[in-house]
């Protein structure tokens, strides 16, 4: 559940057709259908929201993944089990955008930008 208190926010949904983007204005909520691929973004400065997610098991692991901007295409996917977002999830970020050669995709050769898609 996605619920933004101070300022808007978008979540880019990854999709067969390619990215498809639900905006929710500040006081909505939005419920993410379960297993989508999802980006969250809060475009506005000093925006603040609330995100109520499930509980992460022991052993449960999730992907993370990024798409060619071009064509659509799976660029790369990181798998782990994820205990504390805070901790587990800048490691993986960094090191995709420091990676050049993990950020080309193989279909098309478009070199995704990393932070600068955000």
């Amino acid at each position: 559940m996605v619920l933004p208190v101070r300022g808007d926010m978008h979540i880019n949904l990854q999709t067969d057709e390619g990215v498809v983007t639900q905006h929710v204005r500040e006081g909505e909520m939005w419920l993410l259908p379960r297993n989508t691929p999802h980006s969250p973004q809060r475009p506005d400065p000093g925006s603040a929201g609330v995100v109520i997610e499930r509980i992460r098991e022991e052993g449960v692991l999730e992907k993370f993944q990024w798409y060619c901007l071009n064509c659509n295409h799976l660029v790369h996917e990181v798998e782990l089990q994820v205990r504390d977002i805070v901790v587990d999830l800048p490691p993986v970020f960094e090191q995709f955008y420091a990676d050049e050669t993990v950020r080309k995709c193989d279909n098309c050769g478009a070199v995704h930008p990393g932070k600068a898609a955000r």
